[in-house]
């Protein structure tokens, strides 16, 4: 690994912040085994690995990728590891899609969590990089607004001010130098997590993967799903370059109801089925007439 002084005229491929950390040094993503890679550790974005093709390619982009950086950053919040290909990237540009200003600030009120705990008080100006992406803003300028706007709704406080640039350069900004989460602020948390998707258009289908339920998946509980006015989604027929598991779990928090088909009683089904009871999400049961008395006591 190159000294960090070495590092100092980089720039982020994806943010096109100066002075990230780089290393081109043949080293290979453990997601992408037959890719080489260059590894970027951004102060916005945070760490990621990049195809050499891509990274070459996003030369002539225009910086910043609002989207990209804020996904790279969530990713990066939940522990997971980034590697980036061309085909991941257009899919992403495809896919995401900015968040609304409710969930922009509940985002942002998720980042702090993850930097704090009751009582304490996390530093402004030392996190404000990261939380930009992690509140998917496309500024500074942005990010304080909506900290002011949260420190207003008395779901956060601030202690002391500062002067920021919002670029080198640019216009002056008056911010918080460090905030806290109020009391107030931990109860949103908690009430917005255990919110149901009233206005959800989605449902997810649980079922056992088997060629011989593509039948009655495709005759009778797509097209029941649809005519209700509904989105059906079943896992595998869905795109996504996500953990399987991380996107099951995330498909069923914002679906209205699940259909749980027991039908060869996989667990997965009945996994599936009671994380969205949990949820206090409705459950739609079915089973194949020869499998229903073989169907688990809490559900037959």
């Amino acid at each position: 690994m190159k000294k960090k002084k070495d590092y100092e005229e980089n720039y982020c491929p994806i943010c096109g912040h100066k002075n990230v950390l780089e290393e081109k040094a043949q080293r290979k993503s453990p997601s992408y085994k037959n890719k080489e890679y260059s590894y970027y550790e951004c102060p916005r974005c945070g760490d990621f690995f990049i195809s050499y093709e891509l990274d070459r390619n996003l030369q002539s982009e225009q910086k910043p990728l609002t989207l990209i950086s804020s996904w790279i950053r969530e990713q990066n919040e939940i522990g997971r590891e980034v590697s980036l290909t061309t085909e991941a990237y257009e899919r992403l540009k495809k896919d995401l899609r900015m968040p609304s200003v409710s969930e922009k600030q509940f985002k942002l009120m998720q980042a702090l969590e993850r930097r704090t705990r009751p009582g304490k008080w996390i530093d402004f100006r030392e996190n404000k990089e990261a939380l930009i992406a992690a509140g998917w803003c496309t500024s500074l300028e942005e990010l304080i607004f909506w900290i002011k706007t949260l420190i207003e709704r008395k779901l956060l406080k601030e202690k002391g001010t500062q002067t920021y640039r919002a670029t080198p350069g640019g216009i002056r900004l008056d911010g918080p130098s460090h905030i806290q989460i109020t009391g107030s602020g931990w109860d949103y948390l908690d009430e917005y997590k255990r919110r149901k998707p009233k206005d959800s258009k989605k449902a997810f289908i649980a079922m056992w993967f088997d060629k011989r339920m593509d039948s009655i998946l495709d005759n009778a509980i797509y097209p029941a799903v649809e005519e209700a006015g509904y989105e059906p989604i079943r896992i595998d027929r869905v795109e996504h370059i996500d953990k399987v598991d991380d996107k099951i779990i995330a498909e069923i928090r914002s679906s209205k109801f699940v259909i749980a088909d027991l039908t060869k009683h996989r667990n997965g089904v009945y996994f599936e089925a009671g994380f969205a009871l949990g949820l206090g999400i409705p459950v739609v049961w079915c089973v194949r007439e020869d499998q229903l008395e073989k169907a688990h006591f809490d559900v037959s």
